[in-house]
């Protein structure tokens, strides 16, 4: 039963990421793509992600992790995490861009890449005590 129970929770925070990210990620993307039009892709990155980094701790930590005590060490990770995906965002999109030649679809593909890091660093690093 235990087993049952450990196994419905792991689907639900799955479940849960997915539609909270659906919800971060497209506002994210909407800018990230509206700034890519007007702005360096470094720059269009940092903005998009300093978005990403307010929603998504919000979001992603009282829903989908049920983090009910902020911490500043949790803030801080949270923090870090999303340094390390806004270079993996940047560099990606620039290798892509190399390519494709065109940086709003090389964003796109990034978003994936970006979801699934993003999941595994916030469940085993930044929110791993719940």
């Amino acid at each position: 039963m235990r087993i049952l129970k450990t196994l419905n929770r792991e689907n639900n925070k799955k479940i849960n990421f997915a539609l909270y990210a659906f919800l971060v990620w497209s506002i994210t993307q909407i800018s990230l793509q509206v700034l890519l039009i007007f702005c360096a892709i470094s720059l269009s990155t940092l903005l998009s992600q300093l978005i990403y980094l307010i929603l998504g701790y919000k979001f992603y930590g009282q829903k989908v992790f049920q983090n009910k005590k902020n911490s500043y060490e949790k803030l801080l990770k949270f923090l870090l995490m999303s340094i390390f995906l806004w270079f993996v965002n940047t560099k990606g999109i620039h290798l892509l861009d190399m390519y494709i030649h065109n940086k709003n679809i090389s964003a796109v593909f990034m978003i994936p890449i970006l979801g699934f890091l993003s999941f595994q660093i916030q469940k085993y690093l930044v929110f791993k005590d719940y």
